[in-house]
């Protein structure tokens, strides 16, 4: 009896327990289904652009894994997509405090969104390095639950381009080249981190960068075919890694599609291509004793910045190798120079390199013709007249040649990259598309062929009239041309939409500036570097109106903020050159010309200007140097025939000189300067007639120096 009420009580509790078993493996399904749920309504709102929405239900997916362990992968993951949310919302500050508390964690985006919070807001700096290092360190692979890899994780490329720009941003120029290298290894289409190399002045393997492109070309074909042949040429809107799952992934692998057994097959037998396309984090590059990585695109010995100048007397043109390899970040700028070059009273002309341009870039790329496809019809939707791409290059190809232009670009050799742009970009791209329609315009600016940059720079106003990138060079352009009305329209139109950027108030101070009203264009061009103080052509164009108003103090700490901020911006030593020269300060000046010279060793008035200090110290001989110099690099230069001519003509070289400037009448023909000199020129030689022609034309182009022309006309006719 008691025997058998004990069975039936051991039953009861049997079946009390079995119960109590259901029902936690119903809640825990439950807690599990409403945390997937969460996690794809998250990724969909992201997905979608919803971030309010993704924000408020990452924030619910975030509570409801409060309960869990932190090193739990739910947990991490539900950090993950919350401090994602609030990033992509612009609320970084809130996603900073989020991901520090796991930042160190196992999971590669939360640390990943860390370092990103950190880079905006400039603040942990180091934290955040260290966070990616031991990310590479660890070998960490994006934590996956069965369903889906949580979008936007980060790969080896993007982990590198980060930890590249926080080292910029330490002023650890060599630590960053090594890893915007290493980014480029991983993935070499990341534009990004060619632009940073480039504005560091590295030198990369372009042949390399191409061979690794070659080899990603080939593998997305063979991968494309294989898929095809396998059926599985479907796209889906999240990446699952390449590599097995973690063990703490496997809590939920009973909600797993159907499919997944199937697409897990097919990664294995493609994994041997996987690992060059779309790259999961994975150790570090090995590196050599020196901290090079083995196979780095930077070529070796190119990661020491360099601070060497060049010499004329060594070589008579420039190369590509003369440049630094290495230095800090730089933007591709020109200031107005001719506002502060008062050495003589001849102006350049806005326009002196047409002829140039027109020989160099004469030869074009073909159009290329579109054959029509005969109308097909494929699930409803007709083919008809869609162009043939069959003689177009291929994406490596076309990235090797946008890599190639780029690279011309930073190093100055507007020639070359012109040239490139000109006959390896097809038509179709070049003319559409907006970068290439401002970079054109501001090549064509640095070889002062202003015509040619104010009809590309027009161009991509009309494709993009909301831009704000590249139009300090605009504006600065129309400064040039003394174009008021252009200037002012430009400024309008800029403080409609984009008041938070320092183009529009560059481009109001040079208004003023163009008006001669220093103190306001000081004002604003002190508003751009208050919207982006790391902006440093603001700097520069305070110090040029400072210099203007003869404040040469507050001219220098303006060029050396400029510095500061970006110390390949070689405007700013120029304009310290002109400083000293105005203060009688010769041999500083030079240095400082110089130092210009080495970060832009083509630049035609930079080497004039050397010659110009030279001369003040009564080195003619080496002026002359220089000047014959800047005439080779750009032979239509009108600046620099003339100071050949004229140095010529103080030398007493008279035959010489009188060749420079017949040469030069050519080139500068309403000038009353050069038909003056001439007419001195040929006066000294005994051709009278000749000289009372050039006297006469001088004065009708110069009224104002009338008697001085008078004079020379009166000795002209004394003369037997």
């Amino acid at each position: 009896m008691f025997s058998g009420a004990a069975g039936s009580a051991s039953n009861t509790n049997r079946n009390t327990n079995m119960a109590s078993h259901q029902e936690d493996f119903s809640a825990d399904v439950n807690f599990l289904g409403t945390i997937v749920k969460l996690q794809e309504c998250v990724q969909q709102a992201i997905t979608q652009l919803n971030y309010d929405t993704a924000v408020f239900l990452s924030e619910l997916l975030y509570s409801e894994c409060a309960p869990l362990d932190k090193t739990h992968s739910h947990r991490l993951e539900s950090v993950y997509l919350y401090s994602l949310s609030l990033f992509l919302n612009a609320d970084y500050h809130t996603a900073f405090d989020v991901t520090q508390e796991f930042k160190n964690s196992s999971h590669a985006g939360v640390g990943y969104i860390f370092a990103r919070c950190c880079l905006r807001l400039s603040t942990g700096l180091h934290d955040a390095v260290v966070t990616l290092l031991n990310l590479l360190k660890k070998k960490t692979v994006p934590p996956s639950s069965a369903m889906n890899a949580l979008i936007f994780l980060p790969t080896v490329a993007t982990i590198h381009c980060l930890l590249g720009k926080l080292y910029r941003n330490l002023d650890k120029t060599q630590e960053s080249a090594l890893h915007f290298s290493e980014a480029l290894n991983a993935d070499p289409y990341m534009w990004e981190a060619y632009v940073e190399l480039c504005n560091m002045k590295a030198t990369i393997d372009l042949k390399k960068l191409y061979s690794i492109m070659s080899r990603q070309s080939q593998f997305s074909t063979s991968s494309a075919r294989y898929r095809a042949r396998n059926g599985v040429f479907k796209s889906t809107p999240y990446k699952v890694p390449n590599s097995s799952s973690s063990s703490s992934s496997s809590s939920s692998s009973s909600l797993a599609f159907p499919q997944q057994q199937q697409q897990q097959q097919q990664q294995q037998h493609s994994q041997a291509l996987m690992h060059t396309h779309n790259t999961p984090l994975a150790p570090p590059h090995t590196t050599t004793s020196k901290g090079q990585p083995t196979n780095s695109l930077l070529n070796k010995a190119n990661v020491v910045v360099s601070t060497l100048g060049f010499s004329p007397f060594t070589s008579k043109q420039h190369t590509a190798s003369s440049v630094p390899k290495v230095n800090n970040k730089g933007k591709v700028l020109t200031t107005p120079p001719s506002k502060l070059l008062s050495t003589t009273n001849f102006k350049t002309p806005r326009n002196n390199s047409n002829s140039n341009v027109a020989n160099s870039t004469s030869k074009r790329r073909e159009q290329i013709s579109f054959s029509g496809i005969k109308p097909e019809s494929s699930n409803g939707i007709l083919t008809t007249n869609l162009p043939s791409f069959s003689s177009l290059s291929s994406l490596h190809e076309l990235m090797y040649n946008f890599a190639r232009i780029l690279k011309a670009s930073s190093q100055f050799d507007s020639y070359r990259a012109l040239r490139l742009m000109e006959t390896q970009i097809p038509d179709h791209i070049k003319n559409v598309m907006p970068w290439c329609q401002a970079r054109l315009g501001k090549l064509h600016f640095e070889i002062v062929n202003y015509d040619m940059s104010l009809r590309h720079f027009k161009q991509l106003r009309q494709m993009q009239p909301t831009r704000s990138e590249d139009l300090e060079v605009f504006s600065t352009l129309l400064w040039h041309l003394h174009d008021k009305i252009g200037l002012s329209h430009l400024s309008n139109e800029l403080l409609e939409t984009h008041k938070d950027k320092p183009q529009t108030w560059c481009s109001l101070g040079n208004i003023y500036s163009l008006q001669r009203d220093h103190d306001e264009a000081i004002r604003y061009f002190e508003k751009a570097t208050e919207v982006d103080p790391h902006f440093a052509y603001g700097y520069t164009l305070q110090g040029h109106e400072h210099s203007s108003n003869d404040s040469i103090d507050m001219a220098k700490t303006c060029y050396r903020k400029a510095i500061a901020s970006d110390p390949q911006h070689y405007n700013a030593y120029y304009g310290l050159g002109m400083c000293c020269m105005k203060l009688g300060q010769y041999e500083e000046a030079l240095l400082y010309f110089e130092k210009a010279r080495s970060i832009n060793p083509v630049n035609v008035i930079l080497i004039c200007c050397c010659g110009v200090a030279l001369e003040k110290m009564s080195y003619q001989e080496k002026a002359l140097q220089y000047y014959e110099l800047a005439s080779e690099l750009q032979p239509a230069s009108s600046l620099a025939k003339f100071k050949k001519a004229h140095l010529l003509y103080i030398m007493a070289r008279y035959s010489v000189a009188l060749e420079n400037f017949e040469e030069l009448v050519e080139l500068a023909p309403d000038e009353a300067t050069v038909h003056f000199l001439l007419g001195q020129l040929y006066q000294i030689m005994g051709r009278k007639k000749d000289a009372v022609k050039e006297f006469t034309i001088a004065m009708n182009l110069d009224p104002k120096g009338n008697q001085l022309i008078i004079d020379a006309l009166e000795k002209c006719h004394l003369q037997e």
